[in-house]
């Protein structure tokens, strides 16, 4: 299991680098692939889902920071199982890169 001090040090790192954690994909496209956005709920009154959100202020306003997944307790990255904080669509070669990295915290 990735401890929660782990996940933190990767996000920081993702962040700091200014590495994109959706790699050449959209965000909505990336997060798409993991969660069904269109069942997640909105935080912007305007629109019905998160699909809209994600729209709106990453695509039309990009009034969100780069590392606002990381803290949207919708996706809850923090505390999730492993295999969704690092996926297979992150892709391998990041995912080993972070866990060699950051093994010496006991993951």
């Amino acid at each position: 299991m990735i401890s929660e001090v782990t996940r933190r040090n990767i996000i920081d790192f993702i962040t700091a680098s200014r590495i994109s954690w959706a790699g050449r994909l959209e965000e909505q496209a990336f997060l798409s692939r993991l969660y069904d956005l269109e069942k997640l709920p909105s935080r912007d009154y305007r629109f019905p889902t998160a699909s809209g959100d994600i729209w709106k202020h990453r695509v039309m306003n990009y009034d969100w920071p780069d590392d606002w997944v990381f803290y949207d307790d919708r996706f809850n990255l923090l505390r999730a199982p492993d295999n969704e904080f690092l996926t297979q669509d992150a892709g391998s070669n990041l995912q080993n890169s972070f866990l060699q990295r950051f093994a010496r915290n006991g993951r």
